[in-house]
């Protein structure tokens, strides 16, 4: 992926004279905005390994050695509350996972 460079004063400048300063405005905003999407998407992706790393360790603690050692009591709501932070962690993925989508997706013309 290209990374078009910032446009300088220079660039502004002469664009003006030119009788294009609104061309030089929208690029910028435009630049402003891939900078602005750039950061989101990385916010997101690091935010969707965080969750599935979570998740992954919630697999581990579920049906791990240890979780065998539980009387059926304990077994039962240790279950229970690890099915229901392993729920909200799959929503939360499923709703990032949805952005992402939906952020990558080409505008339609």
């Amino acid at each position: 992926m290209a990374v078009a460079a910032p446009l300088s004063a220079e660039d502004i400048t002469s664009l003006e004279a030119a009788g294009l300063g609104h061309i030089g405005a929208k690029v910028r905003a435009l630049l402003d905005r891939q900078a602005h999407d750039r950061h989101e998407i990385k916010w997101r992706d690091a935010k969707i390994e965080k969750l599935t790393f979570e998740m992954a360790q919630l697999r581990r603690v579920k049906f791990g050695k240890k979780s065998e050692q539980l009387d059926a009591e304990q077994k039962a709501l240790f279950d229970e509350a690890v099915d229901a932070d392993l729920a909200a962690l799959e929503a939360q993925l499923a709703e990032l996972m949805a952005a992402k989508r939906k952020d990558t997706e080409p505008a339609a013309a």
